[in-house]
């Protein structure tokens, strides 16, 4: 890991431009049957009258500049991305940025790069992913703006989640040594660990869940994905440079993998910022139960629903009465077509399904 008065050297000209890049190209498996291929998560109410999407492109204003927006989607959802977004007060015109077919986040963030810098010689990105959702917007606006500086002095910054009990559905980063903005250098990144593990990174200290929100400048991340990805970066650089559409037989054939493998764990201007402001990913049914309050029996019911002897449960309605009894523990999940229901802890296994019906060809996929 350089140290922060080397790496403040070599980028010294402060930039002044900031884009908000917003990830919205996943289908959320997870929370299927309400999240699915052609309505994902991130355009879906689950929390108020707003998306996840509109939400997160509400959260970022007044800290950036709203025109600088650019929105990362697949092209099956470009129509109800622009929609939501001129709902949320954002003329969609140039700011959605189209995949064929999704990549992962590495190809997703490059894209976004190289757009942006056909029109500036050199910016600060700060990259979400729009199907997050936090409940301190004051305290992640000061982080931001502690992320934009660390960014601009030529840190590739992430936001590391102070963990409050030992979660095992995200990875963990181990931060190092200090710098400034209260960050840390970042010594590694571990997988999702076994509660037993998990309790261990708790009780240290210095670990932080993987939020998956990042902070850069432009030159520097491209810099290092020319050293550390020089085949996805010329690639993608012609695919971009070229006058055409791109083709979905040609963005099929880029690698399908994460900024953490391609970028994160081998730079050392890696910089973690530990961060306290109620963040919850919204992966799965047991993260929006997490998420929500909950009545005096534990339970997180919406729609129209009776619920008898029935505590710590998840319970949402759609088109029908839902009825239960005797139920603990429990996620219940109706849509007009199908019927969900799992014990809380292996809700996220509901991706099993949905790979099934995939590979069945029936339309609840």
């Amino acid at each position: 890991m350089e140290n922060s008065d080397a790496v403040s050297k070599k980028y010294n000209e402060p930039v002044s431009n900031v884009y908000p890049v917003l990830l919205a190209g996943g289908i959320g498996s997870r929370l299927w049957p309400v999240s699915r291929e052609l309505s994902p998560k991130q355009l879906i109410k689950f929390t108020g009258e707003d998306s996840l999407l509109q939400s997160t492109i509400k959260r970022l204003a007044p800290a950036l500049d709203m025109e600088n927006v650019r929105i990362v989607c697949g092209e099956k959802h470009f129509h109800e991305t622009g929609r939501q977004m001129e709902e949320a007060g954002v003329t969609p015109a140039g700011k959605i940025i189209c995949e064929p077919c999704g990549r992962n986040t590495a190809p997703a963030i490059l894209l976004a790069v190289l757009n942006i810098l056909k029109d500036e010689k050199d910016a600060v990105l700060c990259v979400f992913p729009a199907d997050h959702v936090i409940r301190d917007n004051s305290v992640f606006q000061d982080k931001l703006k502690s992320a934009i500086k660390l960014a601009d002095d030529g840190f590739v910054v992430t936001f590391g989640i102070m963990p409050h009990y030992p979660e095992t559905g995200y990875g963990y980063i181990e931060g190092e040594e200090e710098l400034p903005c209260g960050a840390l250098s970042i010594k590694r990144f571990v997988e999702k660990p076994d509660i037993k593990t998990a309790k261990i990174y708790l009780k240290a200290g210095n670990f932080f869940w993987n939020s998956g929100m990042f902070a850069f400048r432009a030159s520097v991340i491209m810099d290092e994905f020319k050293a550390f990805e020089p085949e996805l970066f010329k690639r993608m650089s012609n695919l971009v440079s070229a006058k055409e559409t791109v083709a979905k037989a040609d963005y099929e054939k880029l690698p399908n993998t994460s900024i953490d493998y391609a970028i994160m764990e081998r730079t050392d201007k890696g910089a973690v910022l530990p961060s306290d402001f109620g963040w919850s990913d919204i992966g799965s049914w047991k993260s929006l139960y997490d998420f929500f309050p909950k009545d005096d029996k534990g339970n997180v019911i919406k729609g129209d629903v009776i619920a008898k002897k029935t505590r710590n449960c998840l319970i949402i309605g759609s088109k029908r009465l839902i009825a239960v009894n005797c139920l603990e523990n429990t996620v219940v999940v109706e849509t007009s077509d199908s019927v969900f229901i799992s014990d809380m802890e292996n809700s996220r296994d509901v991706k099993t399904i949905v790979t099934e019906l995939k590979e069945k060809k029936r339309k609840e996929y």
